[in-house]
């Protein structure tokens, strides 16, 4: 058996950011393994659901958990998986172009909130969805946000500011009193 080779792998996220679909192109193989970065980095089971290779039930088996094993040539492997906690990972044996695809009800491009691994490229579309690209990479993670997540951020962030000319303004007022 020969190790998977890929070539791109796609996703799309769900509106409510909590499923994607996923369409990763194969080429010259005859299995591909279903696995995620654990929190060390180390290879961990990716849970997935409805598996179709090359668009319809074509044959294939679960050589393990993690595994699926069918005849050897170029393929279209997809499959749906779940996101836990706004962070979407994978892993490949080869380097892959990923692109995912975001829809408009979640963000990435506020730093204090959003997290992208690598040299990822972040491409904002005018209805505000937005495409983030990898380019020959093993592995990627990428955490999103809801924009509620970014109005509570906004409002915590005006409530410190506020604060923060509240008593410092007297204070410093006082202190240029005393200079007099």
């Amino acid at each position: 058996m020969s190790s998977a080779c890929g070539l791109d792998a796609n996703y799309i996220i769900t509106e409510d950011g909590k499923a994607y679909l996923a369409r990763i192109q194969l080429d010259d193989t005859d299995r591909y393994q279903f696995f995620e970065p654990g929190s060390l980095g180390e290879r961990t089971k990716m849970d997935v659901s409805d598996v179709l290779i090359d668009g319809r039930n074509t044959t294939f088996e679960w050589a393990s958990d993690v595994e699926v094993s069918f005849e050897k040539g170029d393929h279209t492997i997809s499959y749906n998986g779940t996101i836990i906690n706004n962070q979407f990972r994978a892993m490949f044996m080869t380097p892959m172009n990923v692109t995912i695809l975001l829809p408009n009800t979640v963000g990435v491009t506020n730093p204090l909130l959003a997290m992208i691994s690598g040299n990822a490229e972040i491409i904002t579309e005018d209805d505000g969805s937005a495409k983030v690209v990898w380019n020959d990479t093993r592995a990627f993670t990428l955490q999103y946000y809801d924009p509620m997540q970014e109005f509570m951020l906004t409002t915590f962030g005006t409530i410190w500011v506020v604060l923060v000319i509240v008593f410092m303004v007297p204070y410093l007022g006082q202190r240029m009193r005393k200079k007099e």
